[in-house]
């Protein structure tokens, strides 16, 4: 029951507007006053504000644990690729890395409630499960969960609902060695053969980059694991004959972290950049 009031708190808000949501509590709190007295069919919704203020109120003041700081590192980090023997490297974005933009898309009413929203969840998920259960195979370093943007009714370059994903990946022949397994090419078939066809309210795309070493960099301030720093980097371990995945997530205190140059490890951009 907890993971499935967990996939509805995530899907349901951004698939259907507030109003939507405001209507039907409406509709909701006048059938339990028709049907119900009026002492009790009032007492529900007040009981469940004076709560929400209540431990907000206790949370932000600090009296109750706040669940929205757990994994976030505090201070300033930067994401760089671990040595070999699982030693922090001297040098800056050391090598090349590669960076996958996976994103859908809905254009109906329904969002991802509507038709062939599910085989096309099932078929993401199991690509994602395919690249982390052959991540040396594929040079997969990590993904992020799914970002979800929605039209708000505001914002003209926004229509219905997209979902993104950033992915990252050692080398290019890594990508196109998964791009080409088995559970991708079930998907990709599945995709040309039905979807584009029976499903046109439904969109994918991708983009693909491939970042030279000395040209990408990142820092973080007091915020929790996203974008590249969930991405693991594959290290030897002493007396293991196996390599074990470890976060390249670092201090980034001193001046040879503080600039966009220094994490980039260059010296050509210094003087336009402090």
């Amino acid at each position: 029951m907890a993971s499935i009031l967990k996939t509805a708190r995530a899907f349901i808000p951004a698939d259907f507007r507030i109003s939507t949501w405001l209507i039907l509590g409406a509709s909701l709190e006048c059938l339990a006053i028709l049907t119900l007295p009026r002492n009790i069919s009032v007492l529900p919704p007040l009981a469940l504000l004076i709560y929400r203020i209540l431990h907000g109120y206790l949370t932000a003041t600090g009296t109750l644990p706040n669940p929205l700081n757990r994994n976030r590192t505090l201070g300033r980090t930067t994401w760089q690729i671990p040595s070999a023997d699982n030693t922090l490297t001297p040098k800056p974005s050391s090598d090349s890395i590669v960076v996958l933009v996976l994103s859908a898309s809905w254009s109906h009413p329904s969002g991802r409630f509507s038709p062939g929203s599910a085989q096309m969840g099932q078929y993401f998920s199991a690509m994602w499960r395919d690249a982390a259960a052959h991540r040396e195979d594929y040079g997969f370093l990590g993904n992020t969960p799914g970002m979800v943007t929605v039209d708000d009714g505001m914002r003209e370059d926004s229509e219905g609902v997209t979902m993104m994903y950033l992915s990252y990946w050692k080398t290019l022949e890594g990508l196109h060695k998964f791009a080409h397994g088995e559970k991708h090419m079930k998907g990709q078939l599945w995709w040309e053969r039905t979807a584009m066809k029976t499903f046109k309210h439904l969109g994918v795309m991708h983009e693909t980059y491939e970042v030279p070493a000395g040209n990408w960099e990142n820092v973080f301030h007091n915020f929790k694991p996203f974008g590249i720093a969930n991405a693991k980097f594959p290290v030897s371990v002493s007396g293991k004959e196996e390599v074990e995945w470890v976060s390249g997530l670092r201090p980034a205190n001193g001046k040879e972290w503080k600039s966009m140059a220094a994490r980039m490890g260059r010296k050509d951009i210094e003087s336009t950049t402090s």
